[in-house]
């Protein structure tokens, strides 16, 4: 459910960083978030798309709570510029003894906009 009431005005600094590494068979794009590493791929439309997923279950005596966070990045690029929206999907679900507790949904989105910098060297391990 959307609560209107949570809202910020708040703005956030980051760096991330997009690189491609070359493979036998194609490239495979990375985007480097800070606090993790998606891959991606280019889309038709020329817009990028990156995603990853991490799964929790943690087993509590007859109950299993099973967490699933998938994130995915999706950007434009319009020469210099960069614009996109960043979404997380936090699941949470409950099998067994689970005393009226439901299933939960949470998706947190963040428009972002940057600039392209150059003239980073990033040497070869």
């Amino acid at each position: 459910m959307n609560d209107p009431d949570h809202t910020t005005t708040f703005d956030s600094g980051a760096t991330l960083l997009f690189y491609g590494v070359s493979g036998d068979s194609a490239d495979t794009l990375y985007l480097d978030t800070g606090s993790g590493v998606l891959e991606g791929k280019l889309n038709d439309d020329g817009s990028y798309t990156f995603t990853g997923k991490t799964t929790d279950v943690q087993d509590q005596g007859g109950t299993t709570f099973t967490h699933v966070q998938t994130t995915t990045v999706d950007f434009t690029t319009d020469g210099t510029q960069i614009k996109g929206i960043s979404t997380i999907v936090d699941d949470t679900s409950c099998s067994g003894n689970c005393g009226g507790l439901g299933n939960q949904t949470c998706t947190t989105k963040v428009k972002f906009e940057g600039v392209q910098v150059d003239g980073a060297d990033v040497p070869d391990p």
